[in-house]
């Protein structure tokens, strides 16, 4: 084999080595818990948003105070509360990780 070859085979296979992520991360899957100060369910709508800004966002609508939300990609988030009844609380934030996550939220406040 030619030297040339060699350096050109090596070159190309570091070259996709840095083009080609080599880590892929796994969205979450967010199991959201809404209780009250009394620990009693809260209905409404949860939506979580990405703190570095953009369009996307990820909500659910609470049945017994839980939902789920799926393929959340993991970072940190503004979670907003929009409750059925009564005031919202103020928005929180939330550290997503990947993998099956719980978020509990206040739903109302005191």
């Amino acid at each position: 084999m030619s030297h040339r070859w060699i350096v050109a085979a090596a070159a190309l296979l570091f070259s996709v080595g840095i083009v080609t992520p080599s880590v892929a991360f796994a969205d979450a899957q967010v199991h959201v818990q809404v209780r009250d100060h009394e620990n009693e369910p809260v209905d409404g709508r949860v939506t979580l948003r990405p703190r570095a800004g953009g369009d996307a966002s990820y909500s659910c609508q609470t049945t017994a105070g839980d939902c789920d939300i799926h393929d959340v990609p993991a970072g940190m988030y503004v979670v907003d509360f929009a409750p059925n009844e009564g005031p919202a609380p103020r928005p929180r934030n939330a550290v997503v990780a990947e993998g099956r996550v719980t978020l509990r939220v206040a739903g109302r406040p005191r």
